[in-house]
């Protein structure tokens, strides 16, 4: 899935060059299943937040953004926050992503 949506996945473009590469398509994929393990972990904790009206919301737990998700399917969500280093990119993935990569996980 992540492979044909490239164009959702700008916050992954490390070179910055307005293409999604192997290895920039590589580290979505691991950051996928970095996320979904988190949410296996434990979906009640309050560290998700969604991307909405240009900024993100949250944080909310797991269950709140599955809610959202039914209103909202082409939601991108993050579990990161760049508090203190303005530098540092959050990476955003949708939410049907982590849905799949979680059912991949908990079904293999």
């Amino acid at each position: 899935m992540l492979k044909e949506n490239k164009d959702l996945l700008n916050t992954f473009d490390q070179n910055r060059d307005g293409k999604i590469d192997h290895t920039e398509l590589r580290l979505a994929v691991q950051k996928s299943k970095s996320f979904a393990e988190h949410v296996i972990k434990d979906k009640s904790v309050k560290e998700w937040f969604y991307y909405g009206q240009n900024r993100p919301v949250g944080p909310i737990s797991w269950h709140e953004v599955i809610d959202f998700y039914k209103k909202y399917p082409d939601v991108f969500v993050s579990n990161e926050q760049n508090e203190d280093d303005e530098n540092k990119r959050v990476q955003w993935l949708p939410a049907k992503v982590i849905i799949q990569t979680i059912d991949i996980l908990q079904n293999s």
